[in-house]
């Protein structure tokens, strides 16, 4: 499962909309990883949590297709988490030849009323007709495809207005599970190249592995970058011998 963080910045952004603090104004000036936009993930390409105003930029930003979301779950309906307006230019004439037409959408109760009082004057019956909602229930487990999502009650702000955490599982594919396991525990030399099938093997054997992979990749990566600082510093001897 691929989970990718789009924004993390709170209602406001940062540097704040209106700002003129010297930390906003240090980071519009410095740009890059200093902006951060409204809060949004994606899991795999399938899955979309919240749908805040900055949606339209980490499209951009991030080279997503959102034609392929097929589930979208929202943890409630502050602004800078829930853009209503979003959904009235999804499908009909707005949106062609999109990969998933349908969209499930997961929210709690006032999330949804929410959306029928901004939206229901400006989306068209043939956009409203793809959309299928939900309403969450706090510790219900639901299925969104191959995902068993929990939602978890959270005090933010106005402790009576629903809000939730999500707990996101996915079902994998056990013959890739077991290929990818396989490999993990041969390259880290626990397991012979000479086994022509998987190995049975415990999770902590794993998560064991998976530990001295990710070891072996940083101890990598640190050679790699002394090599090139040497190789760059032979480089710049060679130039100024030339020179001289």
């Amino acid at each position: 499962m691929q989970f990718q963080y789009l924004g993390t910045a709170a209602a406001e952004g940062w540097p704040a909309v209106f700002c003129r603090c010297k930390y906003c104004l240090e980071a519009q000036r410095l740009g890059g990883k200093n902006i951060r936009t409204r809060s949004q993930a994606i899991v795999n390409d399938d899955l979309l949590l919240d749908l805040p105003p900055d949606t339209y930029m980490h499209k951009l930003m991030n080279h997503l297709d959102l034609s392929r979301v097929k589930y979208l779950f929202v943890t409630h309906f502050h602004m800078d988490h829930f853009y209503p307006q979003e959904l009235t230019v999804r499908g009909s004439v707005y949106s062609l030849e999109m990969i998933s037409p349908e969209l499930e959408i997961y929210c709690a109760q006032e999330t949804y009323d929410y959306f029928r009082r901004c939206a229901d004057w400006e989306i068209d019956e043939k956009s409203d007709s793809a959309m299928h909602w939900h309403i969450l229930k706090p510790f219900e487990t639901v299925e969104a495809g191959p995902y068993r999502v929990t939602p978890l009650p959270a005090n933010h702000m106005n402790p009576s207005r629903s809000c939730t955490t999500l707990s996101i599982h996915a079902r994998i594919n056990l013959s890739s599970i077991c290929t990818t396991a396989a490999t993990i525990l041969l390259r880290c030399g626990i397991t012979s190249r000479r086994r022509k099938s998987p190995p049975i093997f415990s999770a902590s054997t794993l998560r064991s592995a998976m530990k001295t992979a990710a070891l072996k990749a940083r101890t990598w990566a640190r050679r790699r970058s002394s090599a090139s600082r040497r190789n760059s510093k032979r480089s710049v001897l060679l130039t100024n011998t030339r020179t001289a």
